[in-house]
């Protein structure tokens, strides 16, 4: 019995054909950009605000000391303080002091603005070397005013 080997020999070349338009297909096609893009200004300064508020002892044990739910805290003026030198220009935003890594946002008086994108970053702060407390963690919300 002799095979027809054209007929293989077509089915493979159809098969190969399909291979190429896909990839061929695939490559072209435009790639869907994210929908959610960090400023690099943004994210400069918020690395480097959380970066400067770690550092400052002052600040740490301000954060430790501190009473988180009260807005009125010192710790509170002390982080405003390095946000407000190092904040970029149009931008707003709020700060807050969790003891839990996932705490709800009751600092800024109604909220985060619904219809704005907003920026967070967040470092944990804990106490000194030989010293006993909770790690508090800091977040900052930025948003375009």
């Amino acid at each position: 019995m002799v095979m027809n080997r054209q007929g293989y020999i077509k089915t493979l070349e159809a098969v190969i054909a399909i291979v190429i338009i896909l990839i061929f297909t695939f490559a072209v096609t435009p790639k869907p950009q994210p929908s959610y893009i960090l400023p690099s200004s943004v994210e400069n300064a918020q690395v480097y605000m959380l970066e400067e508020i770690t550092m400052h002892e002052d600040v740490r044990t301000a954060v430790m000391n501190g009473n988180p739910s009260d807005t009125g805290d010192s710790m509170y003026g002390l982080i405003a303080d390095i946000v407000d030198e190092n904040m970029p220009t149009g931008f707003e935003y709020t700060i807050g002091v969790c003891e839990e890594s996932a705490c709800s946002f009751s600092i800024r008086p109604g909220g985060l603005p619904a219809e704005k994108s907003v920026y967070t970053a967040e470092a944990m702060i804990a106490s000194a070397e030989g010293e006993v407390g909770t790690p508090r963690v800091i977040r900052i919300w930025m948003w375009r005013k």
